[in-house]
Parts: structure tokens; sequence; C-alpha cells
């Protein structure tokens, strides 16, 4: 059996870190997680925040492969 508290402490700890919202499909999996335990405002507000930036980070992925992963090296 999944240890549901665990999993959504995790999730919350990495959306924590990443303040670059580089990763939100932490969002949408929060999200998930809450529509399951029926916090319908809880979901709501982490759906809208991975549909904010979820954009941005398909966007970010799509400039490091035009100009380059870090370092100069450039990705073709």
């Amino acid at each position: 059996m999944v240890n549901a508290e665990a999993a959504e402490k995790s999730v919350r700890e990495a959306i924590r870190l990443d303040a670059s919202h580089r990763l939100p499909q932490a969002l949408h999996l929060l999200g998930v997680m809450l529509a399951e335990r029926q916090d319908d405002a809880g979901a709501a507000d982490c759906f809208r925040g991975y549909l904010r930036y979820a954009t941005d980070a398909a966007l970010a992925a799509i400039e490091d492969r035009k100009w380059g992963a870090p370092g100069g090296v450039r990705v073709q």
C-alpha cells in the first residue's frame, strides 16, 4: 500500500524547491492527490499553477535545446 501522506509531503517539498518552476508536473501531481481527497479548492490552485508554468517550462526546454546545454555544449 502506498503511503499517501509521505508522497504528498515529498511532492510539496519538490514544489518548494522548484523556485524556477521547471517541473510543473509536480503541481499537477499534487492537484490530482488533493482532488482524490476531495480538496477541490487546493486541487484547483495546483492545476492553475500547473497551467501557468507548464507553457513556460516547455518553452524553456525548447530554448535549452536551441541554444545549448549548460557549459556551452550545443544540442542538435
